[in-house]
């Protein structure tokens, strides 16, 4: 995209307007820093759709290819599906994907009726509006509704970006430890193109270390003020994301084969908990409706929208199909959320894991952007400018907008830092797979399922809506509030249970196959780095 979405400020032929106050549509209004700063003025909100402004410039195929990267998991596919089994697991994905298919494209249909409302509190804070109107007749109950609905929805998007950034910051701390203890920890190793954990090697740095490192180098990357020609970054990253695709499939079909390994994959396990933590990370993996109004916003062409739809499911639905099937036959239940903890030490998983480390570290800069912009704009800190003016901040007093930047976001980063700390040295199975379906049923349940419907029918004439609508309404208005409300109370249960002991310096098994519960344990992979029974002579 030209700028974020979500950015206060647009980029109009190379140079950024002054900052401007906003009416609760998302419409851009002149005002000055003194102006109520009431939640009728929607800080993350945008001017309206307008083809003459020089606003609207962003392409339909990028518009496309930042939905599906926001979206994408593949890697994680076979965990999700192993959490659920191969009934539920196919269920649950058949389900979420057409529901959120059909939820996408309502919300394009909304925005091409209403243009104003140019954001997803603005949708979702009018169309709770109309709905009390239609059900009280009472303007005074309609309008408190718009202001709580509004709130609700900065709220929800606020904790599904916070804790989607604490995920990612778990991804990269374990990659820095599989490179650490994999390839450049102590001596002591065994050498060769296959190699396993060796007790005689050690990590030089412990998890809970390597998230403070993912703090320290995530420091100078937040002090780009916001986004602006995406559209130059956004190409070379979803052919990263090939590329570790194409790497997982040939790890696991060409090199690992652990179907044809012993004791092989096994299967089964699923109970209501992991099952609703599947469902969880269904949601979560088709999570990227939280930013589709701003996206529209942005399109030169917003009729468009349903071909963006159908070119994003045509290349992720395929995707997630043969992740999920490779990686679950493969594996079996063993399938790991950061599925490069299954693979053995070669070339293949250092390269992948590397890609994806580069990526997930972007994703934390990506994320972080959306939940600092919505303070500093708050407090008037401008992130067009660097050195004037000078902005009052609490505490601190008066500082460049440059310094209130740097302390602001340090700060912001340390909270998620602490949260992390707190995860990662747990003793969960999987606690990425935990923390994606908290996020998932946090507020991408919402946003994808439980308020698209709301919109429909507050929003669109019913004379618009088909049968075929009105059932999708119902339907994903009950999966939404239950996909919320069990993938929160399972997410939860298993981290609050999990969480905290502090008693896990390094990663329990780092490659393949050295866990127990590996396919390969026994066999080993290609005759290397096996663990086969002891003989009665060797007893």
């Amino acid at each position: 995209m030209s700028s974020p979405p979500w950015s206060p400020t647009r980029e109009r032929h190379g140079h950024y307007e002054e900052l401007a106050q906003v009416d609760e549509y998302g419409t851009i209004r002149p005002a000055s820093f003194a102006d109520d700063l009431s939640d009728q003025a929607s800080d993350d909100a945008l001017v309206h759709h307008d083809d003459s402004s020089g606003w609207a410039q962003t392409p339909a195929w990028n518009i496309c290819l930042n939905a599906a990267m926001y979206c994408a998991v593949p890697l994680s596919m076979p965990a999700t599906l192993a959490a659920g089994g191969w009934f539920w697991g196919t269920v649950f994905f058949a389900y979420t994907t057409a529901a959120t298919y059909w939820t996408g494209l309502v919300i394009g249909r909304v925005y091409l009726e209403h243009p104003r409302l140019a954001t997803y509190p603005a949708m979702a804070s009018e169309a709770f509006h109309n709905l009390a109107l239609e059900r009280t007749a009472d303007a005074r109950v309609a309008r408190h509704w718009r202001t709580w609905s509004r709130r609700a929805v900065k709220i929800t998007q606020f904790v599904t970006f916070y804790l989607d950034t604490v995920t990612q910051m778990i991804y990269v701390a374990q990659y820095f430890a599989q490179l650490d203890l994999g390839w450049f920890g102590t001596t002591g190793r065994d050498e060769g193109e296959i190699q396993s954990d060796s007790p005689a090697g050690h990590a030089r740095l412990c998890q809970w270390a390597w998230v403070l490192v993912v703090w320290a180098v995530s420091v100078p990357v937040m002090q780009i003020p916001t986004f602006h020609a995406s559209r130059w970054v956004i190409v070379p990253a979803v052919a990263v994301l090939a590329i570790a695709v194409a790497l997982f499939l040939y790890e696991v079909v060409a090199v690992v084969k652990p179907w044809s390994c012993h004791p092989g994959p096994s299967f089964g396990g699923v109970t209501w908990r992991s099952a609703m933590v599947s469902l969880g990370n269904f949601a979560y993996a088709w999570g990227g409706h939280g930013v589709f109004p701003e996206s529209l916003r942005e399109m030169r062409e917003p009729h468009r929208w349903p071909s963006v739809m159908r070119w994003m499911y045509a290349g992720l639905v395929p995707v997630y199909v043969v992740c999920s099937i490779v990686g679950y036959a493969g594996y079996g239940q063993f399938a790991q959320a950061n599925i490069n903890l299954n693979f053995p030490k070669n070339w293949v998983n250092g390269v992948s894991i590397t890609l994806q480390l580069l990526q997930c570290y972007y994703l934390i800069f990506y994320t972080n952007v959306v939940l600092v912009l919505m303070v500093e704009t708050r407090w008037g800190i401008d992130p067009t400018k660097t050195w004037h003016p000078r902005v009052s901040l609490p505490v601190i007093g008066s500082t460049s907008p440059a310094v209130a930047r740097l302390l602001f976001r340090t700060a912001f980063l340390g909270t998620q830092v602490a949260l992390a700390e707190w995860f990662i040295t747990s003793a969960s199975e999987d606690v990425i797979l935990d923390l994606q379906a908290l996020t998932g049923s946090v507020g991408m349940a919402a946003m994808t399922f439980f308020i698209p419907s709301a919109l429909a029918w507050g929003l669109l004439p019913r004379n618009q809506l088909s049968d075929g609508d009105t059932r999708w309404c119902v339907v994903n208005l009950v999966g939404g509030a239950f996909i919320a409300l069990t993938g929160v109370i399972t997410a939860t249960m298993d981290l609050a249970s999990d969480g905290g002991d502090g008693g896990r310096c390094e990663l329990r098994y780092t490659y393949a196959p050295n866990d127990p519960g590996d396919p390969c344990f026994v066999s080993g992979i290609s005759g290397a780095g096996g663990h086969p029974a002891p003989t009665l002579g060797e007893l």
